[in-house]
């Protein structure tokens, strides 16, 4: 007789159910579908005992006997069947229980009444019924032992009578055969208590894993919403902190553009000082947000490493030189496949942090090649780190040696925003170092096939498009800014370089100031959030159609936008992020308009044409970095 091997769960209640009442609920549950078995394999001992019985006695009652058991085990199929038809709920169990206990009582006597209608018999008769009483008290403890009340009603059913009429018999071999009936009963119900036992116990141990399980999950989901939130939280204050450093970066450029005293020029580059790290802090946390919330999609690509390394080799080595520090790179001749922007960002931050922590002695970058894999290396003889301390680096503003806090040194996101890249990329980032020795940070990525080379050279970049212009006279730009102090330091800042300017709210203004503007505007430097529902695309769309012309214009952002990079590149719109360094801002602009003013000035051939407009020479489709 089978025992079922998954109890099923009960329906949701309007309350929570305690731990007993589901444990009682799933036995009787296990009980109860396993009587079509039960009951079903019940035929087979019947249909041997009357065939024994009928060779060895031909008793008359036999048949009668035959038919009672019969119809009892049809009752249990029917029920059994009927149950798995309409399974209850917690709650319904209460009307099935009482159809079981009254099945369960008339199959044990049905089959315990055999001890009296047999006996006296032939010896070998008797020794049938006996048999055939223990067996089936034994059999049954498999399908409802996980009930003991249940198996309880079976078995003194088909037990006791044999006992008693036994005694009532006389003799010692009776009374023998009804002590030995009476002890298997104690036996078999001892073993029914400790399978019930170990059956309940099963079933508790797993409703309350279950419960902790859900627990977990709600508790998982909980975090996992805590830090999504945390995250927009992050992006909102960054980008509501990033108007007012927004406005005050291009003030200061404006005010040191001017002719300041020794001590106001002073004061001026420390505010530039506290200016870039505040930008670097918004930096950071605008990256972590980012990339918490999934904003960032690498862009794998096939590139040559060695323009990159050269590149941070040449950007960082100024510092290093200021440090007396040396810096050397071993740069090799292979192609990667990564994203290069990511990937750059990811070594700048691992050289920023060895410069920053290295006072004697020098950085190397190395390349390894493993298999398929190319290792990059960035070697310091820094101050090292602890081996306590080497797992905790890459959390978020932790930092080995700035237990005060000194701005100067860092803000302890840069290896945070290494780690989380690395995991974007699928290039494992791994740290060995010894304390006082230096340390060594490895980045693996993936090697790529070296392309064949091209046959034309490309041509060469013009000296004079390298630098950027005095000024910017009678250029017109259109600038569009919600924020009042933004605005009013975007138009002092454009107007310092001899622009012309207009300078509008909202895009409803603009449409506005679109009617009273003669001609086209050199440029269009607009803000992504934009009050009524528009923001700065829209902007751009609308003067581009205005005027008829593919306009450069330049997309000013304090947000995390999953989309915008993209958006900007189908657009052909540059875009910035906030809060924008003079210093991009006028590189830019100065990559739609340097071009014009050479040809301005530059001596023109005879018959040549030269460009109409500023825009007809200027690039079609510009990205600044984000």
């Amino acid at each position: 007789m089978p025992v079922p091997t998954a109890a099923r769960v009960p329906p949701p209640d309007s309350r929570e159910p305690s731990l007993d009442e589901l444990v009682e609920f799933e036995v009787f549950d296990m009980v109860a579908r396993g009587l079509p078995e039960g009951f079903g394999s019940g035929f087979v001992p019947l249909a041997v005992s009357a065939v024994l019985l009928q060779l060895l006695a031909s008793p008359p009652q036999l048949v009668r006997w035959v038919m009672a058991v019969a119809t009892v085990l049809g009752f249990g199929l029917l029920l059994g069947f009927l149950y798995r038809r309409h399974p209850p709920a917690l709650d319904g169990v209460a009307g099935w229980r009482p159809c079981l206990y009254v099945l369960v009582a008339a199959s044990g006597l049905s089959w315990g009444v055999a001890g009296w209608l047999f006996v006296p018999a032939p010896w070998p008769a008797e020794m049938v019924v006996l048999a055939l009483l223990l067996s089936l008290a034994a059999a049954v403890l498999a399908n409802i032992g996980a009930s003991l009340p249940i198996y309880a009603v079976f078995i003194a059913g088909a037990l006791l009578p044999t006992a008693v009429y036994r005694v009532l018999l006389g003799g010692a071999m009776n009374l023998g055969l009804s002590i030995g009936a009476l002890m298997m009963m104690l036996v078999l119900t001892v073993f029914a208590s400790r399978l019930a036992a170990a059956t309940r116990r099963s079933l508790r141990i797993g409703h309350e894993n279950r419960r902790l399980a859900r627990a977990l999950e709600q508790r998982t989901r909980e975090a996992e919403q805590a830090n999504l939130d945390k995250s927009r939280f992050i992006a909102a204050a960054s980008h509501d902190l990033r108007q007012p450093v927004h406005a005050l970066g291009l003030l200061l450029d404006v005010l040191q553009g001017q002719s300041l005293s020794l001590q106001a020029q002073e004061t001026a580059t420390r505010m530039a000082h506290v200016l870039d790290s505040l930008d670097s802090l918004f930096a950071g946390l605008l990256d972590i947000s980012r990339l918490d919330s999934g904003a960032i999609e690498p862009r794998r690509t096939d590139f040559a490493l060695r323009p990159l390394l050269l590149a941070l080799t040449d950007e960082f080595n100024p510092e290093v030189l200021a440090k007396g520090l040396s810096l050397r790179c071993r740069a090799s001749d292979v192609w990667i496949r990564s994203d290069p922007l990511l990937l750059e960002r990811i070594l700048r931050n691992l050289l920023a942090n060895a410069v920053r922590y290295t006072l004697r002695g020098g950085i190397v970058i190395a390349c390894r090649r493993r298999a398929a894999l190319l290792r990059i290396e960035v070697w310091d003889s820094g101050i090292g780190i602890a081996d306590a301390q080497q797992g905790t680096v890459f959390n978020e503003f932790y930092q080995v040696a700035n237990r005060q806090r000194d701005p100067e040194q860092g803000l302890g996101l840069g290896l945070a925003i290494v780690r989380r890249l690395g995991a974007l990329l699928g290039c494992p980032i791994e740290l060995r170092s010894r304390l006082g020795r230096g340390s060594v940070f490895r980045v693996s990525v993936p090697l790529a096939t070296v392309p064949e080379p091209l046959s034309d050279a490309a041509p060469a970049v013009d000296d004079a498009q390298a630098t950027l212009p005095p000024g910017w006279p009678e250029r017109r730009v259109l600038v569009v800014e919600d924020d009042a102090h933004a605005r009013d330091a975007l138009v002092s800042w454009l107007a310092s370089w001899g622009c012309q300017v207009v300078a509008c709210a909202s895009a409803a203004a603009v449409r506005v100031a679109l009617e009273t503007i003669p001609a086209a505007p050199d440029a269009l430097v607009t803000d992504w959030r934009l009050p009524g529902g528009e923001d700065g695309l829209d902007v751009v769309r609308l003067v581009r159609q205005r005027f008829r012309a593919a306009l450069p214009a330049i997309l000013i952002t304090g947000d995390a936008l999953d989309d915008a990079r993209r958006l900007a590149r189908e657009h052909g719109v540059v875009l910035l992020h906030k809060p924008v360094r003079p210093a991009a801002l006028r590189a830019a602009l100065g990559a739609h308009w340097l071009p014009v003013r050479v040809a301005e000035t530059a001596a023109v051939p005879a018959g040549s044409a030269t460009p109409s407009s500023p825009r007809e020479s200027a690039p079609r489709r510009q990205e600044g970095a984000s």
